[in-house]
């Protein structure tokens, strides 16, 4: 994953074979949640939000991971550090990789 305004391959035409697909967008927590938003290139650019619980000593549940090509980044986890996802706000879609 490349860094904040870092260079990527954000479409299917490669422009650099040793940049990633995906680029860093914005990541912190609240507590014992944890988010990652990114970039995803390819055939169909996207944003992705991914939020996880990360209790020490214990393994990281995953609460949402979802994409969107609309500004919902914010939304999303609101919804999902509330409890309240899924269902996934409109404009998102579950997601099922990383």
């Amino acid at each position: 994953m490349a860094d904040i305004g870092a260079p990527f391959n954000f479409t299917d035409s490669v422009s650099d074979p040793n940049a990633p697909f995906r680029r860093l967008i914005r990541a912190g927590h609240r507590g014992t949640d944890w988010f990652i938003w990114y970039e995803h290139g390819g055939v169909g650019y996207s944003w992705q939000a991914v939020i996880a619980r990360v209790v020490p000593g214990g393994a990281a549940k995953v609460l949402a991971n979802a994409g969107t090509i609309s500004d919902t980044l914010c939304t999303l986890t609101d919804d999902a550090f509330a409890g309240q996802v899924p269902p996934y706000p409109p404009g998102t879609w579950a997601a099922s990789d990383f």
